[in-house]
């Protein structure tokens, strides 16, 4: 409908998804993707554009902020109970929610998802309903089962400190990821509460995750073997990576102010016997650790976690998800982290593509990562209100190299037409890599940043899947460059 409002004021695909983009920015309306060559093309978020951003916090309220039903809809009785004590809500119920709407229903499923404010559960077979987190609404009482608890298996524990700025929206988004992650990495169905969550890791470990006082912002984590041997270091590992990788994306997401380090609490009181917390990195970097100028024994902290950080950098930038999906067991799971020499960054490479791409994109960077290059790439569009400076600019500021995944839609692309303008004011090296045919050099203004550039065509073998070994020896060539 935008798109032929847009014709028949003279205006084609680029000028409409400039304009859409500007209004965007200003928060006048959500619009989440390039528009559509056709009305068929594309069935998720990028085909819709959200002109009053005000129905849609309503939608999302008539969810939140239910009430009992039982008057005006006392079939739902029970389906409402169960929303209310336990945060899970049916498609029955939401229907009746959104029942003058129905038809945006997808959409507005789609997008409570990405503002982590509804999670899909996933269904048992084909036939049966479906059901939806909504963790602000998942259960009210702290109260946890004694099952949940730690039972005297050997645990490591660490802590996330996020510095006194932790608001209660925040945990219950981290700790949606995390439900979200287990449901990926087993069939387990998790426990879950608005403090605590408890899943299965693998065969042989479990993971908890809880507020450790209301008052604090504080996040306990805990791994647990079953049995009499330590947690094995890759399932440590794979859950500092997640850890990371998750506030990482609140920060972006939610709130670029949000301090966060890993931590271990300290043995030793404070004089007003408050608990205090000693950052890991710096225990293992200094070999021990002081507080107050009073040596503390870390050799538990020195031996869980020495292999893991003394490898690399825990990588907050890539998608550990990508990796740990299915690991049955400590002896099959593969690390998720980049191995990194000590002096360089995590987000050595940046990645700018258009979002038509991602898959094809995604590839690459698996490859990268496996080759111990830590890749920048926005995986999310951006929310309502973001701009382009505030979020992907530091990643292109802390790359060292900046690599161009051009295909035809790049060209058309306002937002990598931008990425490739900020690269260039800051002078990064830059590696354009064909990865789809199209016109070489570029047909528009980008003509002007690339005509000194040798492009790189990529390859791929029969299976789809795409040969970097060039793209390796150049990205290679300018970090070492770029360190002498």
């Amino acid at each position: 409908d935008v798109m032929r409002e847009a014709e028949s004021c003279g205006l084609n695909r680029s000028e409409l998804q400039v304009i859409l983009q500007f209004f965007h920015d200003l928060g006048k309306l959500l619009y989440f993707g390039e528009v559509p060559e056709n009305e068929n093309e594309g069935q998720g978020l990028s085909s819709f554009v959200v002109l009053q951003p005000v129905w849609l916090i309503y939608m999302f309220k008539r969810v939140i902020g239910c009430q009992n039903i039982a008057k005006t809809a006392p079939f739902l009785t029970t389906e409402y109970e169960r929303f209310d004590k336990a945060g899970v809500l049916s498609e029955y119920l939401l229907d009746h929610l959104w029942e003058d709407e129905l038809d945006k229903k997808d959409m507005m499923i789609a997008l409570m998802e990405l503002f982590d404010l509804m999670y899909e559960s996933p269904q048992t077979n084909d036939k049966s309903p479906r059901t939806f987190v909504v963790p602000s609404r998942v259960l009210k009482s702290t109260h946890v089962p004694r099952y949940i608890k730690p039972n005297g298996d050997p645990s490591i524990t660490f802590y996330v400190e996020f510095n006194g700025n932790l608001p209660n929206s925040l945990i219950y988004r981290l700790l949606l990821k995390f439900r979200n992650w287990s449901q990926e990495i087993t069939s387990q169905r998790p426990f879950f509460s608005a403090s605590l969550c408890r899943f299965y890791l693998d065969r042989e470990h479990d993971v908890i995750i809880q507020r450790e006082k209301f008052e604090e912002c504080v996040l306990k984590v805990s791994i647990i073997r079953h049995g009499t041997e330590q947690p094995a270091p890759d399932q440590i590992e794979r859950v500092l990576d997640f850890v990371s990788w998750s506030t990482n994306q609140i920060r972006e997401t939610w709130s670029t102010e949000l301090e966060s380090n890993l931590t271990v609490k300290c043995p030793n009181k404070s004089p007003d016997h408050e608990d205090h917390y000693l950052q890991i990195d710096e225990i293992i970097r200094n070999d021990s650790a002081f507080c107050n100028f009073v040596r503390v024994d870390a050799t538990e902290v020195i031996g869980a976690f020495r292999p893991i950080f003394r490898k690399g950098k825990v990588n907050s930038s890539a998608d550990p998800k990508a990796s740990s999906k299915k690991s049955t067991d400590s002896k099959s799971a593969k690390p998720t982290l980049s191995v990194l020499d000590s002096t360089t960054r995590p987000d050595m490479v940046f990645l700018s593509y258009c979002w038509k791409q991602q898959e094809k994109v995604r590839l690459i960077r698996e490859l990268l990562e496996k080759q111990g290059f830590a890749c920048w790439m926005d995986e999310k569009k951006m929310g309502g209100g973001d701009k382009l400076t505030e979020s992907i600019y530091q990643g292109i500021t802390t790359s060292k190299v900046f690599v161009s995944c051009i295909s035809p839609d790049y060209y058309k692309s306002v937002n990598c037409k931008t990425e490739v303008g900020v690269a260039c004011d800051l002078e990064k090296p830059m590696i354009p890599v064909l990865i789809e045919k199209c016109k070489w050099p570029p047909p528009n203004a980008m003509h002007m940043r690339y005509e000194d550039h040798v492009y790189i065509c990529l390859e791929t073998t029969d299976d789809g899947q795409p040969i970097i070994d060039k793209l390796l020896s150049a990205i290679t060539k300018h970090i070492v460059k770029g360190n002498q």
